[in-house]
Order: structure tokens, then sequence, then C-alpha cells
């Protein structure tokens, strides 16, 4: 389980670099749980890895990072930013995010299949302990990662060597 730890890792923080990179010119670096817990609430977003294992990504950051990014990847000001553009972005960091993720953990030829991303409510944020949570700054702002999946093994077996 060490060794799926480390390459979720790895790679987890290099896709996430390459994403907010490209998206909104940020750059992230690896944090700890309390860098983390100083700011306040945070939007989250979840998303099913349904093929070849069943996974569940969770993707939570503060609304601040959020607006900063949405006025840079939409040249909009601060007050013409609404509320479906902050959750839509979200949306699409997280779905970013998973397919880049898995395309770096499998095999070349290995397929994949994702859901929708979807808005986590209170109630859907991951409770249990999840299999993998990465914790990272993004311009001073948090950036969590959390991955839950019915089978590490079956994950661990097809990890690219």
């Amino acid at each position: 389980m060490e060794r799926l730890q480390a390459v979720l890792q790895e790679k987890l923080t290099e896709v996430l670099d390459e994403t907010f990179g490209s998206m909104a010119f940020l750059g992230v670096c690896e944090a700890s749980a309390a860098d983390c817990a100083t700011a306040g609430s945070l939007r989250e977003a979840q998303l099913l890895v349904t093929e070849p294992v069943l996974m569940e990504l969770h993707l939570a950051t503060s609304e601040a990072l959020l607006r900063q990014m949405a006025e840079t990847l939409y040249n909009f000001d601060a007050d013409q930013i609404e509320e479906h553009l902050i959750n839509d972005l979200l949306a699409e960091i997280l779905n970013t995010l998973a397919g880049r993720l898995m395309t770096a953990l499998l095999p070349e030829q290995q397929t994949f299949a994702l859901s929708l991303p979807e808005l986590a409510s209170e109630e859907e944020r991951l409770d249990d302990k999840p299999l993998f949570e990465a914790f990272y700054l993004a311009d001073d702002e948090p950036v969590i990662v959390r991955l839950q999946a019915s089978g590490p093994q079956a994950l661990l077996n097809l990890l690219q060597p």
C-alpha cells in the first residue's frame, strides 16, 4: 500500500501543477493538513472513475482561489463572476484533473471512464478516511484532493511500472 500512496502522491502533484498552470497560470506546492485547515469554508466537487476500477475523486478548494482563477480564465472583473461560474469552474478543474491523473497512472493503452463532476454537499463529502488524501497550496489558498477506491489492490495492479 505504501507504493500506491507514493505513486498517487507523485502523479497527483504533477498533474495538479499542470492543470492549475495551464488553466490559470498558478503553481501548486505540497502542504500539510494544518496548512489547509486555516482556510474558511471550502467548495468541493466529486466524480466517479467507473472503469477500469471504481474510485471516487474529490477536489476541495476555497472560493477565493476559484474566484481568482475565474478572473484569469474568463477575464472578468470580480463583481462579474456569478455563482454558477464558480461551480462550473470547480467541476471543470476536477474533470481535467481526473482525466490527467488517470492518464498518468494507467498504462498507455488502458482506457478509463469518468462520471460527470458534481458539487458535493456537506452530506456527500467523504466522512470515512479516504484511501488517499493530499494537501496543496495554490497562491496560499488550500487545495485538497481525496481519493476513495473500492479495490485499492486492483488499482495498484493497473499502475504503470
